[in-house]
């Protein structure tokens, strides 16, 4: 069986999409209780569940993540929510290169 490829999208492209994809974001805010998480980046913010308590225990705020998994929307506003799957720690990440190499592939960047 074919796993479906997780789509990188941001938080302003999550809204309404429902799929695999993966997102690079800050963590912004957890919820124990819910086993939930908030991340932000530049478009915005979008909420990711959990279902694993030591991995979600393990995750810092301020810190950056990529998290992977199937968006779906909660029926509270069509918000659209995240199912992680897995969350890799990005926190090394040099922001500013990412963004250059990324335009640089969408083919908006200029070379120098």
């Amino acid at each position: 069986m074919k796993r479906e490829a997780f789509l990188e999208k941001t938080a302003f492209e999550l809204r309404g999409f429902t799929g695999a994809c993966s997102i690079i974001a800050r963590l912004a805010g957890k919820e124990k209780d819910a086993m939930k998480a908030r991340l932000e980046d530049d478009t915005g913010s979008v909420g990711v569940g959990f279902k694993d308590l030591k991995e979600f225990d393990s995750l810092a705020e301020g810190k950056t993540y990529r998290v992977l998994g199937r968006s779906r929307k909660t029926g509270k506003g069509e918000e659209t929510v995240i199912e992680a799957e897995f969350v890799q720690d990005f926190s090394a990440l040099d922001e500013n290169m990412f963004k250059r190499v990324k335009a640089l592939e969408l083919g908006k960047g200029k070379q120098s």
